[in-house]
């Protein structure tokens, strides 16, 4: 089955069991499902900017080269055989940052299904009841966590743009900014039973805005930009305490949003990276050879969204984990 669209009623299901170690790792770390969401009228969001170094010009032409790019992503995806559940932007409604879903949700084995609070005004407008239905009943969730109150009192958590977790040694990464509040990042992890790896990392002399646009982890491989956290230390410990190798980054791939990549499973159980057509192509060879190494990478281009939203592919997809029990 491929992209799905306005399907309201259908259920995503957990994947093949694991078999064997690696196949175990693999499914504690990858999902299993995607969402992704077609944007009407993707733009730049002016809201966004004074925290994001990574929003560029936009192209000429962009809204329509940002749908192209989505829907060469969506069939990528199709061909990788991923799974993928895609809700409708409506076209009445459209919102700058759309394109971006993770950052307002996320999804548990457990059945649940967390709201996160967002910085800018504009992209808390995503947070669409309708879409946070259809999810719950994809998903069979038992239990909706709206942690949306806080960003009243200016405490943000932008979902799994500032959480990067460990599923499998339960840590949280988290890089401090103004998106990501430490009090909420210990909240979350205290609730799922993960441990807060808070940082400070820069770049352009600011705060990174999101933690997915410098680290990474899947399940045996983490792509981390080490030259700009402030104290690599404890990320380092805790990632080799979770037995990941650690493929190193330079500025100026991150700039291309080489970490801001995602490790998902396929239908069949396999691994493949997800990433920009810009992020892949500055890697070396060897680099290019372990991002290849569980299997061909699902490459697309997005340099349109890039610009417009300071965000690749990874912001693009937000994971989904139905239910582990009935």
């Amino acid at each position: 089955m491929g992209a799905a669209q306005e399907e309201p009623g259908r259920r995503l299901r957990p994947g093949p069991a694991a078999q064997g170690p690696e196949a175990e790792r693999s499914a504690r770390q990858c999902a299993p499902a995607l969402l992704l969401v077609r944007p009407a009228a993707p733009s730049a969001n002016p809201e966004t900017r004074a925290s994001n170094a990574f929003q560029g010009q936009a192209p000429p032409d962009a809204a329509r080269r940002a749908r192209a790019e989505f829907e060469a992503l969506l069939a990528a995806l199709a061909q990788a055989d991923i799974e993928t559940l895609v809700l409708d932007e409506p076209a009445a409604d459209p919102l700058p940052d759309s394109v971006f879903p993770n950052n307002w949700f996320s999804t548990h084995p457990g059945g649940e299904l967390v709201l996160y609070p967002l910085l800018s005004p504009q992209r808390r407008r995503e947070r669409r009841p309708d879409f946070v239905q259809r999810i719950a009943a994809a998903l069979r969730s038992r239990e909706v966590l709206d942690w949306s109150a806080e960003e009243l009192s200016g405490r943000c958590l932008e979902g799994t743009g500032s959480l990067v977790l460990d599923h499998i040694g339960r840590n949280a990464f988290a890089a401090l900014s103004p998106r990501t509040d430490r009090g909420l990042v210990e909240r979350f992890c205290a609730r799922f039973g993960y441990r807060p790896v808070c940082f400070d990392a820069a770049h352009r002399g600011q705060p990174v805005y999101h933690t997915n646009v410098v680290l990474s982890v899947g399940a045996e491989l983490a792509l981390l930009v080490r030259s700009a956290l402030a104290d690599p230390g404890p990320v380092l410990a805790a990632l080799a305490a979770g037995q990941r190798r650690v493929l190193e980054l330079s500025s100026a791939q991150m700039e291309r949003f080489a970490a801001n990549a995602l490790e998902v499973r396929t239908r069949t159980g396999t691994r493949r990276w997800v990433l920009s057509a810009g992020a892949f192509g500055c890697l070396d060879a060897g680099q290019r050879a372990a991002l290849s190494a569980a299997g061909p990478p699902v490459v697309a281009e997005l340099g349109t969204i890039e610009a417009l939203g300071g965000g690749s592919a990874r912001c693009m997809l937000a994971e989904l984990w139905p239910r582990a029990l009935p």
